[in-house]
């Protein structure tokens, strides 16, 4: 990610420039992810939108357009590439086709964190357990859930300063 308006992909070894996807963009790419095939990526930008494209060339692919008007601030494909987990500003967390960019889902769970009497809601982190079967969102709420994608059901909350077990 960049503050270009691109996502570059670099060669480690020569530091050569491979790719760059993006660019219509005023502010900077702001999260990205690979999917496991190494075949697409997945970005969002400052403004709000969440892109597919392909890795090898850098074409676009497809949007993933949410259905509020927040910015999406974080998104990873699952381990299987099948989905792609995106999470906003207003801490939604909503649930994407991998390879059409149809919205399948939203779970709703996380709050808002209230400062100078401004909600601050957004999701800072979205990651898929090894397997796919869970994902674990953390909020601006200072809360992480734990959700199980098969049946969307949040099966655990940790909040800080609480100790809970470990699952």
């Amino acid at each position: 990610a960049s503050f270009d308006g691109y996502a570059h992909v670099w060669d480690a070894a020569t530091g050569e420039t491979l790719v760059s996807v993006g660019g219509d963009y005023t502010g900077g790419m702001e999260w990205v992810d690979w999917s496991s095939d190494g075949a697409r990526i997945v970005t969002s930008d400052d403004g709000g939108a969440a892109e597919v494209w392909n890795a090898e060339d850098g074409t676009f692919l497809f949007g993933l357009y949410e259905r509020s008007q927040s910015r999406v601030s974080r998104v990873a494909f699952s381990p299987d590439d099948q989905y792609i987990a995106t999470g906003d500003l207003d801490g939604k967390v909503h649930m994407w086709n991998g390879q059409n960019g149809r919205h399948l889902f939203e779970l709703k769970g996380h709050g808002c964190d209230v400062a100078d009497g401004t909600p601050l809601c957004a999701i800072w982190s979205v990651e898929f357990s090894p397997d796919g079967k869970y994902l674990a969102t953390l909020g601006r709420d200072k809360t992480v859930h734990l959700w199980d994608t098969f049946s969307r059901e949040s099966l655990t909350v940790l909040r800080q300063g609480e100790q809970q077990p470990v699952l």
